[in-house]
């Protein structure tokens, strides 16, 4: 059977009658769609209640994509793709009813986005110094690679796929008053939001280091992506997705007061904690967060601040309601 050509063989299972080839970034979306067809084999015509399961699977997908990427809206046409693929008219025609946006769903999705964030930063999760400062040593216990890319995002506010791709490149601080090696910052070469075009520098970001000196940061860079070398596969995309599902359980386990507020906890929430506590120690005194937050972390919008506003340092969380 050639792909597209919407003809199927009778008495093969459905997942059987088709080579379905996605690149790397689709592998996540496969892994969830594909066990949810199982069973589904019909030829011609579906019934209602097949026309229904498939359209509840596709919806089940809609979530799955909504939840998991910052921008949904861009997998829909890729997913539509594969779907179209398989040659199966009713589920193509049902994709594209359920996997379309318009531009007013867009800018709905978005509006809800921002009130989402309001909302979190209208009720911080309190994090106490010295639960930070446990959770740092434990770190340094743990050999899994997911608890060293936490800990070096913890140090270093980077993005968890800046840790990871070698093409990002990080060096020593220089001290030009002591002419030696700052023991306090570290260099990055590279963002992962900012792409260096032809001809043009890689944008170079020095800021402050946390728990750790320059050269155990660069120690457990390498160590990562040594571990990592093996699974490479070619894209950022797939390099980040490779311990996602691990990062998003250890942060679970590590900052349980965001959990139990309902607050969405992923692996953000340690660069929330970095640029926090790093402002703190070396926020300029005439500096606003907002700033610090777009000088350190690589961000172009000063708004964007506002989505590491909603974790607070606090000595004891106790202390926090005391009248003064």
């Amino acid at each position: 059977m050639s792909r597209g050509d919407g003809r199927l063989r009778e008495g093969v299972p459905f997942l059987c009658r088709v080579k379905v080839i996605i690149p790397a970034p689709m592998d996540e979306i496969r892994d969830f769609f594909l066990p949810k067809l199982e069973g589904w084999s019909t030829i011609g015509s579906p019934s209602e209640q097949e026309q229904a399961d498939i359209e509840k699977i596709l919806r089940d997908l809609k979530a799955h994509i909504d939840w998991r990427y910052k921008r949904p809206e861009d997998m829909y046409c890729k997913v539509k793709k594969m779907i179209a693929e398989w040659g199966i008219d009713d589920m193509n025609k049902r994709a594209r009813r359920v996997l379309r946006q318009t531009r007013e769903q867009y800018m709905l999705s978005h509006f809800k986005a921002k009130k989402k964030v309001e909302e979190r930063n209208g009720a911080q999760t309190l994090i106490p110094y010295t639960h930070i400062l446990e959770v740092v040593e434990n770190l340094k216990l743990d050999t899994s690679v997911q608890a060293e890319v936490t800990l070096l995002m913890l140090a270093s506010g980077c993005r968890k796929i800046e840790i990871l791709d070698p093409t990002i490149e990080f060096e020593t601080a220089w001290n030009t008053l002591k002419n030696d090696v700052d023991p306090t910052f570290i260099v990055q070469n590279g963002c992962a939001k900012k792409r260096a075009c032809k001809n043009q520098a890689k944008v170079r970001i020095t800021k402050p280091l946390l728990f750790m000196s320059p050269a155990e940061f660069l120690s457990h860079v390498q160590s990562v992506r040594e571990y990592l070398a093996d699974r490479e596969k070619g894209t950022r995309a797939t390099l980040g997705k490779t311990i996602a599902t691990s990062m998003e359980k250890l942060a679970h386990k590590l900052w349980p007061m965001s959990v139990e507020q309902g607050h969405r906890t992923g692996s953000h929430i340690n660069r929330a904690i970095y640029v926090n506590c790093a402002y703190t120690a070396f926020g300029r005194g005439d500096e606003s967060l907002n700033h610090f937050v777009s000088r350190v972390l690589g961000h172009d919008e000063l708004s964007t601040a506002t989505h590491y506003m909603n974790v607070r340092i606090v000595d004891s969380v106790e202390d926090v309601n005391k009248p003064k």
